[in-house]
């Protein structure tokens, strides 16, 4: 009984449920991706669902939280609504979902699904890397000389402040 019940554990953490629609899963059970708008959300965005029968929380991914924040909460919160073991939910939070895979739900909704998202609904799930390749490129246009990251941002701001203005 009790090999059983870590067999079935071990599934639950370490592949998607049967189930799980097209490129909605995370590659373990109790957290899918979508696209959509909410109570919490009046327009479509992207978010985590954590799937507790019966009662499914959303995290979206907005201006208030970005992908890797709004998955370390649907983490943390699945952790606890299916009680896993903290070491598995601490490997479960490195493991942040690429842009690219709400870009392929977006891509099976509108294709195979009969919706119709616009690609802005990706622009929060993308948002932290356009920052950091903003950072990257304000670090190689000042040869280094900026090391510290709020200086790196602020740069990148203007410089792209600037490119707006002109343009």
């Amino acid at each position: 009984m009790a090999r059983s019940a870590a067999l079935q554990y071990l599934d639950f953490i370490g592949k998607d449920h049967p189930t799980t629609l097209p490129c909605r899963g995370v590659g373990f059970q109790g957290i899918t991706l979508g696209i959509g708008s909410g109570k919490s959300a009046a327009q479509e965005t992207c978010y985590f669902s954590v799937n507790k029968r019966g009662a499914a929380t959303k995290f979206y991914i907005d201006e208030r939280a970005s992908l890797s924040q709004a998955w370390e909460q649907a983490v943390k919160h699945w952790g606890e609504a299916f009680d896993i073991r903290p070491k598995d939910i601490a490997k479960k939070l490195e493991q942040v979902p690429s842009p690219d895979q709400f870009k392929s739900l977006r891509k099976q909704l509108n294709d195979h699904e009969g919706c119709d998202y616009q690609a802005s609904v990706l622009h929060h799930v993308y948002a932290e890397q356009r920052s950091q390749l903003e950072k990257h490129r304000a670090k190689k246009t000042t040869r280094g000389k900026l090391n510290e990251d709020d200086l790196l941002a602020m740069y990148a701001n203007l410089e792209r402040q600037v490119s707006e203005f002109q343009n």
